[in-house]
């Protein structure tokens, strides 16, 4: 029997800037119905990074459409859709800028001449890192979304930036983020904090995740350097009826790398199989 599995890949374009939305989605042509999955990558990510096309296929295999985009500021191309070869992009973004994207991938998702079949109302989204964040505050924007999931999530814009820092950064206008595993220093505008102060009611994620009344599943490991468990302690503290699961011994990837060569770490295993669990549980 062949494989089943069919991963398509385009970009679509939103009406709010010039720059593309790459994506790709994977499902199974065993399923004459596929449970649509949104998912977002991170900061300094894409949606092809480490074992994120394994993912997909994962949950393609379950009855999913599982489809992930690059987020039109995030750095990258759609020449080299895995490089950070637009770093003026890059330095422009902002989280208003993310949170349409998401919007205008989901329109498309959910459009009636999409080419396969979705349960339209069962419309999940994942998020990792700043990703989990983005998808906290689209979903509660968007009631299209019906199932949330967040792993190793940003829940807290402000905790990440210190006011002495924000004096610099506003004199500067722009500072240098590193980027360990290209050896780059990735350009950051100031304006992505004038964004956020602009439209902080919009992009407030501890108010969000108070507000979120459909089933909420997050997912941190309990030695992520990047973004410490006490982000995550934010969601039940805020949301008593989102479920929070303490990863052991796990960090902000859940022991995921760039390049990936296989198989999932065990940690990532598990989450990855109790998301599909929580999101095809009826």
């Amino acid at each position: 029997m062949k494989n089943s599995l069919i991963r398509k890949s385009g970009h679509i374009f939103s009406a709010k800037h010039d720059k593309p939305i790459a994506y790709d989605f994977s499902y199974s042509t065993t399923f004459q119905e596929h449970t649509p999955v949104v998912f977002v990558h991170g900061f300094k990510g894409f949606k092809d990074w480490g074992p994120f096309n394994v993912i997909s296929e994962q949950f393609a295999a379950q009855g999913c459409c599982f489809i992930k985009l690059n987020l039109s500021h995030n750095g990258t191309t759609l020449d080299a859709p895995t490089d950070f070869s637009d770093l003026d992009a890059f330095s422009k973004n902002n989280f208003s800028i993310e949170l349409d994207d998401i919007g205008v991938l989901i329109d498309f998702l959910l459009r009636d001449d999409f080419p396969i079949r979705l349960a339209k109302d069962k419309l999940s989204i994942i998020g990792h890192s700043r990703g989990g964040g983005l998808a906290i505050l689209k979903t509660k924007e968007d009631q299209r979304i019906r199932k949330l999931t967040t792993w190793a999530a940003l829940t807290d814009i402000r905790a990440t930036w210190r006011a002495a820092d924000l004096e610099d950064w506003k004199k500067t206008q722009t500072i240098y983020i590193d980027n360990s595993r290209t050896q780059q220093k990735m350009p950051m505008h100031y304006q992505i904090v004038e964004d956020f102060l602009r439209n902080e009611a919009r992009l407030d994620i501890p108010q969000a995740i108070g507000h979120i009344a459909i089933p909420f599943l997050a997912f941190h490991g309990d030695s992520d350097a990047t973004l410490p468990i006490q982000m995550a302690q934010l969601i039940p503290n805020r949301n008593k009826n989102a479920q929070l699961i303490v990863v052991s011994n796990s960090n902000h990837t859940f022991e995921a790398t760039h390049p990936f060569e296989g198989p999932l770490p065990a940690n990532l295993k598990k989450v990855v199989h109790s998301t599909l669990d929580f999101i095809l549980q009826k």
